[in-house]
């Protein structure tokens, strides 16, 4: 970091060596290209975005740099060109991942890591307390805190081998209710554009927005047999539409209501799935207890989905209590599926540093 800090505080357009080098190494100005940002006159895209790059590192926003004059072009030129509508920023952090994802990570580890490649989906509390018209700023709950704050939730989808984690692509994420939107999308954004379709999938939902974001994962070539996640997300509705879309599902299950398992043509919650199953479980088991079949419903042509609850016993309670895992890949033990859904906690370590030690969730992006 000390090396990237000089790199700004001067008129002309540079960079450290070492950054420069690694986009270079990664081509980062070709995706740039391919992705349609590009400008007509004036200083090169290229240096632009390497110096809003070099520009996190100094914890300082536009404005304050330019006040110092420090700033390799007009502060206007700054914010017009990351106002643009028509500039796809997802599609050039997804292809960026693929360049490191195979001229890196899988280069290095083979194909000895094939059975932990998995999609892991969370999302986090990106909050913006100082902003007031922030398009969709919305109240959203910080479940640490036990508190509402303004500001979005940062759904997240990246790629894990067991050693290696790559973020794929992110969703900025409002409120579906309208009266906890502060503030409303700008109508002059043209609806066909980029930006016009993130402000329209920022109110759509997570379910929605996640199975977009897949989508999208998919056509770009990044195949793996399993998807993690919590229970957050653990809704009949989407773990149905995932299973449709091809994906095998090792998750942590919640036992509310709305969520059902079918056991010998019952409906069933979680706790009494578990009261009728108990007693062929492994009570003193120390971690995996046992699982049971169950169906989850039927597929567009009518043929039963069915997935596997396991009851794990919960060490950081008392004896009694336990969780619930589902895995709906009838390929892997249950040992196997409660240690690949351990790499989940690799999402949990991005947005940690991310937030925490590169001070990235105040005004930026992740």
């Amino acid at each position: 970091m000390a090396r990237i800090l000089p790199a700004i505080g001067c008129k002309k357009p540079q960079t450290d060596t070492t950054v420069s080098s690694f986009y270079r190494r990664f081509e980062l100005n070709r995706i740039l290209d391919m992705c349609g940002i590009r400008k007509k006159k004036g200083l090169p895209t290229w240096d632009i975005v390497l110096s809003l790059i070099c520009m996190v590192f100094t914890s300082k926003s536009i404005s304050a740099l330019d006040k110092e004059e420090n700033l390799p072009c007009g502060k206007s030129t700054m914010f017009r060109f990351l106002d643009n509508p028509r500039y796809c920023w997802r599609k050039v952090v997804l292809l960026f991942a693929l360049k490191i994802l195979f001229l890196f990570v899988k280069a290095a580890a083979g194909k000895k890591n094939e059975l932990f490649e998995v999609l892991i989906v969370d999302d986090t509390l990106y909050p913006r307390k100082r902003s007031k018209k922030v398009e969709l700023l919305s109240r959203r709950h910080d479940h640490n805190n036990k508190q509402y704050v303004k500001g979005f939730d940062l759904l997240t989808v990246g790629y894990s081998d067991g050693v290696s984690f790559i973020p794929m692509a992110f969703s900025l994420q409002s409120s579906q209710e309208k009266q906890k939107r502060l503030q409303e999308a700008c109508s002059d954004v043209d609806k066909r554009t980029y930006g016009g379709k993130l402000r329209s999938e920022a109110i759509q939902g997570k379910p929605k927005a996640l199975l977009s974001l897949l989508s999208e994962i998919s056509k770009a070539g990044v195949k793996t047999r399993h998807i993690l996640f919590d229970s957050w997300f653990g809704s009949n509705r989407l773990i149905s539409n995932l299973i449709g879309e091809g994906y095998h599902l090792i998750c942590m299950v919640k036992d509310w209501k709305a969520m059902k398992f079918r056991l010998d043509g019952e409906s069933l919650t979680l706790s009494q799935l578990y009261r009728k199953v108990k007693w062929r479980l492994d009570h003193k088991s120390r971690d995996v207890m046992g699982s049971v079949l169950v169906s989850l419903g039927k597929d567009s042509n009518g043929n039963l989905r069915h997935g596997r609850v396991i009851f794990v016993r919960n060490r950081n309670k008392s004896k009694r209590e336990w969780l619930a895992l589902l895995n709906t890949d009838p390929r892997i033990t249950e040992r196997e599926a409660v240690r690949i859904y351990g790499k989940r906690w690799d999402i949990e370590v991005f947005f940690k540093v991310c937030k925490s030690v590169l001070k990235l969730a105040r005004e930026l992006q992740v």
